[in-house]
């Protein structure tokens, strides 16, 4: 241990506190007794840390206003359907396969789409001839 002479440190000091309650300070930091709670003090306050990160995934805000309905959403897309009697794919002169349901252009297609239901069953109409083919077969 240390004798009393080497313990005395020497600074600037106008806080009020003597020297003793410095003297303390300095022999708990070196000494490592930090800790001045007892263990279950420290277990309580995890304790209670951990119990409250698990209620805030309990607890959802949400706004008191009800949800829009879907009608009043505007998306910019509507629902059509896509039946053998109101539907067709136009293929065009350079290949391209556009979609009309009930004669309104609805956009270009891939060929891929054209062996999954329900665009299996639409009739496929050349733009350069009059004939109407169901999925290529005549």
């Amino acid at each position: 241990m240390l004798s009393d002479n080497e313990l005395k440190v020497s600074m600037d000091y106008s806080g009020g506190a003597d020297e003793a309650t410095i003297l303390q300070r300095f022999q708990m930091i070196l000494h490592g007794k930090l800790q001045t709670r007892s263990k279950f003090k420290m277990v309580m306050g995890y304790l209670v840390c951990v119990i409250l990160f698990a209620i805030s995934y309990l607890v959802i805000l949400q706004p008191w206003i009800p949800s829009p309905e879907i009608s009043e959403i505007d998306t910019g897309f509507e629902a059509a359907d896509i039946t053998p009697e109101t539907s067709y794919v136009m293929c065009e002169t350079d290949g391209a396969l556009d979609l009309y349901c009930n004669d309104i252009y609805w956009g270009t297609i891939p060929q891929s789409i054209l062996d999954t239901a329900p665009f299996n069953e639409l009739s496929i109409i050349y733009k350069n001839k009059t004939e109407e083919l169901t999925n290529g077969k005549e």
